[in-house]
């Protein structure tokens, strides 16, 4: 049977008991288009079919993975994750994924806990990273687009935004993501939760070609040595009477282990010795909320989110490296009702980061000596002795907002309700080296000079002779680069919105108009929002909705913190190794900041939603137009003059507003309105399908477009010469999807059975296929290679143990790819890496 038949066969089945005899719960259907509505035991959907939220209810009986938001909204129809950042060779990973929501960059979603803006705009390109790019000489870590891992435990429920999206909603092209924390509960409550996984628990599906790399991993590519724990636990009552607390604790690990020797290394013995990669991120979260009064409820928070993550390079000593991720948010809420209706202010402090500390303060390539061995074998002649400095990239933000949801009222025939309000925040980034660093790597003969005292560039002792190399005493460095200072950015960002929905009838309208303006890219930027529902027959069953709007982006600082950091890189210079060291010159910087505009989308949407019986039917089309995109070129390329060759490199690199993208969405999804029964068992589900075309001229920030050097740049495609910029990202490029959610609930035994189908597309991985002669140039070639559709079933298994009134221990089995298909998720350097086989994790904890 093949994976499209058994997604049907599961659906027919659900329908034709949900259309038979069944004893349905009641529904209770706001008509309120402002609201949230139409529970269906798995997830709310919303006015417009703008958006799913996805509840405690999903969030416990379903599929946790690691716990991050991304393991959630990776199910939304409407999303894909980025290809690569987690595969079967890189299971011990737990940094949350970025996530593209309908076509749009991995870095212009908007995340928001309890309001407050969770964004990390330094790098946001990615957070799972490489041993290479942590040991590089000038890093500049890519960082996840959001910038604090939020454990799902402490949320009360995860809305995913992701068409005809409120006034009251920016900084997005992509989509809103909204998590709400749970608040404290009356009397005493409490939940304490275990989790575990481990490469005996799991299956690994590795190319051929990589086989004896995974086997013998050596970096952090490779980990087929991991074990996972996940521990937390969850406090929350009353103190008083109006006053109630809740504290979290959790914290997620991952052991991963590391060969410390090249497998080819001369001494046999070494070659089972390892070094752990430590991965940890960890919660710690406390809010209150206090009635103060009938009309006043205020709520403190405080989330402090650390993530840690251990890297070595194999090729050298002292070579370990640090990264310190995640960070701080206080926050503070503000709800007051009166007369004409409700005011809400939050006040609130973020500070995010993702940065490098090493054990050293230089990094030096000598030549093998009997002390200087390093982990390679004896072909290799070198050792790297440290891996550099401490770099700080770091943000602070702080942010004030004010929104007034005004009473329901009549004016003539229509009924109106308004909401408007501003945000200011300031964000202040910077990329710092805290420790200063020395970086040399030609070194040179000693020959008859003696190294001075404490000379860190020169060694006394006899190089391991090479075929170049003999009868060396020792050796030392006439030439180093320092690596000192620091380069940052801010903004300053005001926001003001107004928005008013009008009821005639069966007919909604609602208008909406949001301006953004900041300090640091474009002018006022004035974002209409215009949505409309027409109830067709008055009876809340058939809606026909759609609307217009346009959504202005982030603001990301990698464009103006990269200006800057080739100028702190100093060379000096000496004639011998007992000669004084003099200062030569500093590296002219290689980009060049202009002014940009904020990049922006336009929606074109519109949909139809149709209830009949127990069911709910919702099909959207949105048309996204991309512009202003921020892409690099070439200063030949947007014909500007070349740099002086001091300040400014004579070929440099400047960010543009030259991108573009066009997006057709297609979505069809089908869902229970509320659990039905069949002999007391109560079971909900969902359906979707979803289909993405996208096109865009670039596929990050960083991709560079070059005039100036037409063969380096250029290159063949379907008989095409185009810029090698303009080649298909593979990396989001799932066209369609379909999945279904499932929900079995048998009270008789206290079992819960969620099940989760995910049926993706094949997709196409443009790779190199030798060169081709075009117009009596050569140039590579670029093909398409296409992949079939891949099928994931997980699974999740939930007992119930009661022990005492309002109490209960629990089990949990979580199996994902229960079939243990072999999918493939990306082509690497022309292998291919495939998804994770089955895998187990298991749960275990109580509560009251």
């Amino acid at each position: 049977m093949n994976k499209i038949s058994l997604l049907f066969l599961i659906t027919i089945y659900s329908l034709s008991y949900a259309g038979s005899d069944v004893i349905l719960e009641d529904v209770n259907v706001n008509a309120n288009l402002n609201d949230i509505n139409f529970k269906n035991g798995i997830i709310k959907s919303s006015a417009f079919n703008s958006s799913l939220t996805y509840t405690r209810e999903y969030l416990d009986n379903t599929n946790a993975g690691d716990g991050t938001i991304s393991d959630i909204i990776k199910r939304n129809p409407n999303a894909r994750v980025s290809r690569g950042e987690r595969t079967s060779q890189n299971s011990g990973e737990i940094i949350q994924q970025n996530i593209s929501i309908n076509g749009a960059e991995v870095y212009q979603n908007n995340f928001l806990l309890d309001g407050v803006n969770i964004n990390n705009d330094i790098n946001p390109k990615g957070g799972v990273l490489s041993t290479g790019s942590v040991a590089n000489i000038t890093p500049f870590l890519t960082n996840p687009s959001q910038g604090i891992g939020v454990d799902t435990n402490l949320l009360e429920s995860i809305e995913v935004m992701d068409s005809s999206v409120s006034a009251k909603y920016g900084n997005f092209q992509g989509g809103v993501v909204r998590a709400k924390t749970r608040d404290p509960r009356y009397r005493f409550n409490g939940k304490v939760s275990f989790r575990h996984t481990s490469d005996s628990l799991q299956k690994f599906h590795i190319n051929k070609n990589r086989q004896d790399d995974f086997d013998y991993a050596t970096n952090s590519n490779f980990q087929p040595d991991f074990k996972k724990f996940k521990t937390s636990i969850i406090l929350d009552g009353y103190v008083i009477e109006n006053f109630g607390l809740l504290m979290n604790y959790n914290r997620t690990k991952s052991e991963i282990l590391q060969r410390m020797y090249s497998k080819d290394y001369d001494d046999k013995s070494k070659l089972n010795e390892k070094r752990e990669l430590k991965r940890e991120n960890e919660n710690f979260f406390l809010k209150g909320i206090y009635f103060a009064n009938d009309n006043l409820i205020i709520r403190p928070s405080i989330m402090y989110a650390p993530y840690e993550a251990t890297y070595y390079s194999i090729g050298g000593e002292n070579a370990k490296a640090e990264i310190q991720g995640g960070g701080l948010t206080t926050a503070l809420n503000i709800e007051y009702k009166f007369n004409l209706g409700k005011l809400t202010q939050n006040l609130s402090y973020t500070k995010s980061e993702m940065s490098r500390n090493t054990n050293t303060n230089k990094m030096l390539v000598w030549y093998k000596t009997q002390n200087r061995l390093g982990f390679t074998p004896s072909r290799t002649t070198t050792v790297i002795e440290g891996v550099g400095g401490d770099v700080e990239q770091k943000q602070d933000k702080f942010n004030y907002s004010l929104d007034m949801e005004f009473n329901e009222f009549d004016l003539g025939f229509t009924t109106h309700k308004f909401i408007t309000g501003f945000s200011f925040e300031k964000t202040d980034a910077k990329y710092d080296i805290t420790k200063p660093y020395y970086h040399a790597v030609v070194a040179k003969n000693l020959g008859s000079f003696t190294c001075n005292k404490n000379d860190i560039f020169c060694l006394n002792e006899p190089v391991i002779p090479t075929k170049k190399i003999k009868g060396w005493n020792g050796q030392y460095f006439d030439e180093y680069n320092y690596y000192s200072g620091k380069t940052k950015a801010d903004l300053k960002y005001f926001s003001f919105y107004l928005e008013d929905s009008i009821e005639i009838e069966r007919f909604t309208f609602r208008p909406g108009v949001r301006i953004d303006k900041n300090d640091y890219m474009g002018d006022l930027n004035i974002a209409p929002r215009i949505n409309a529902n027409l109830d067709l027959f008055n009876d809340d069953k058939t809606n026909i909705f759609g609307g217009y709007n346009r959504y202005y982006g982030r603001s990301i600082f990698a464009y103006k913190l990269k200006e800057n950091r080739q100028s702190l890189r100093s060379t000096y210079k000496r004639a011998n190794p007992n000669s004084p060291w003099i200062y030569d010159s500093t590296r002219a910087n290689n980009y060049k900041f202009t002014d940009l505009d904020v990049p922006y989308d336009d929606e074109f949407a519109l949909g139809l939603s149709q209830k009949f019986r127990n069911f709910q039917l919702n099909a959207k089309y949105l048309r996204r137009k991309g512009r202003d995109l921020i892409r690099q070129m070439t200063n030949q390329a947007a014909g500007l003059p070349a740099g002086d060759g001091v300040n400014l490199a004579r070929n440099y690199n400047i960010y543009t507003n030259n991108g573009r993208s066009n997006s057709n969405i297609y979505t069809i999804s089908l869902k229970t309105l509320s659990p039905f029964e069949i002999a007391s068992i109560k079971n909900s589900f969902e359906i979707s399908y979803n289909y993405i075309d996208t096109n865009r001229n670039f596929n990050t920030y960083d991709d560079i477009y070059d005039l100036g050097y037409e063969r380096a740049s250029r290159v063949a495609y379907k008989g095409n010469i185009i810029h090698k910029s303009e080649l298909p990202d593979n990396d989001n490029d799932t066209p369609w999807t379909v999945t279904l959610s499932t929900i079995t609930q048998i009270p008789l035994i206290n079992l819960t059975w969620s099940n989760f189908f995910t049926l993706q597309g094949g997709f196409k991985a443009t790779v190199a296929d030798g060169r081709v002669d075009i117009g009596g140039r050569r140039y590579i070639n670029y093909i398409d290679k296409d992949f079939d559709e891949t099928f994931v079933w997980d699974s999740r298994v939930v007992l119930d143990i009661p022990t005492a009134k309002n109490q209960k221990a629990y089990v949990s089995l979580d199996i994902n790819n229960v079939l243990n298909e072999k999918n493939v998720v990306m082509l690497d350097k022309g292998y291919e890496k495939y998804d994770n086989g089955r895998q187990f994790w298991l749960e275990f904890g109580y509560k009251w």
